[in-house]
């Protein structure tokens, strides 16, 4: 008999914007929990002199790796200071965020110093003619060969897509995947 092994996973999480992203990462820690919240250094001028501040890339989001057969008491996530719940709300399981996602901007914040313009440009760009899969929305509960599309059109936030039914419709670059051939 074959026993599959139940892994870890990172899933998002919306933090309260009072609140400094230290906060959240710290108590999640004290619960045995691993968090990463992606954050790009800059300089900026004030009080008279040049400083860094690091500022998070995603402002009010953050990852937290766990596995729900794992860790019994994941859904103490909910309700960690300065934590306001596990992505996304409407699920009664959280949906895990691709693994290539998170490598995909760990990758990009070591060889980006500070830009975070780029560094967000770069992460959700496609190409025209690429082949993406939805992974968020309205498309995720179709079947697989129906949730393919391929850039038709593609712009900083949001991409025009061909379909497999042959309509082309609008999307934002965060609801879609690239898929490897």
């Amino acid at each position: 008999m074959i026993q599959i092994m139940p892994q870890l996973e990172w899933y998002c999480i919306s933090i309260k914007t009072t609140l400094p992203w230290t906060v959240p990462a710290a108590h999640l820690n004290k619960q045995g929990f691993r968090s990463y919240f992606p954050v790009v250094t800059s300089k900026t001028f004030m009080h008279g002199r040049n400083i860094i501040v690091e500022e998070p890339l995603f402002h009010g989001y953050g990852f937290v790796l766990f596995g729900v057969d794992i860790h019994p008491n994941w859904r103490s996530i909910n309700s960690t200071t300065g934590v306001h719940h596990l992505l996304p709300t409407t699920a009664e399981i959280p949906l895990p965020v691709p693994r290539m996602f998170i490598d995909e901007i760990k990758l990009r914040l070591e060889n980006i110093n500070g830009d975070r313009a780029s560094v967000v440009e770069t992460a959700i760009r496609f190409q025209e003619n690429e082949i993406v899969k939805f992974i968020i929305g309205a498309m995720v509960n179709r079947p697989e060969h129906e949730r393919i599309a391929h850039i038709v059109k593609s712009g900083k936030n949001v991409s025009w897509v061909k379909m497999y039914s042959g309509t082309v419709a609008k999307a934002k670059n965060s609801d879609l995947q690239r898929v490897q051939e």
